[in-house]
């Protein structure tokens, strides 16, 4: 048995598909049962998968052996790939926003700087002028 999990970003599709191989997955269940949090497409292959199987595949845990076995395998295994997918994602939480701690002291340093460079006297000189001195300046250009 072979099962790959594919998370969509979006959306609320969530399924299992069943197939004997990679190309072919003839029979599809609803997933929101194994899994109501993440939107995903879970592909599940075995070679044993002939129309007969797939035909009481649909019976889910009264199936007969083997089918219920790989269902009930095939359930647990997306469940276990979920459960470890929370448990990682407080740490992904966590270390960006330790990432994120050299770049508080940098932009506090810089904002001492920029304040520290311009004083009260110097502020009006190292400005550029405002947009009265620029129409002041072409009325003088424009008038005789």
């Amino acid at each position: 048995m072979s099962i790959r999990v594919i998370e969509w970003r979006s959306g609320k599709h969530r399924a299992i598909y069943y197939g004997p191989d990679t190309h072919d997955f003839p029979f599809e269940e609803p997933g929101r049962e194994v899994e109501g949090q993440y939107p995903f497409s879970a592909y599940v292959t075995w070679v044993g998968l002939d129309h007969d199987a797939i035909a009481v595949l649909g019976l889910g845990d009264m199936a007969p052996e083997p089918i219920n076995h790989l269902w009930r395998a095939s359930r647990r295994a997306i469940r276990e790939h979920f459960n470890r997918r929370r448990l990682l994602l407080p740490a992904a939480v966590d270390d960006g926003l330790v990432s994120q701690i050299p770049a508080l002291p940098l932009s506090t340093a810089t904002g001492i700087i920029v304040t520290r460079s311009a004083t009260e006297g110097e502020l009006g000189r190292r400005t550029p002028p405002g947009p009265q001195a620029a129409d002041r300046f072409l009325a003088r250009r424009t008038c005789p």
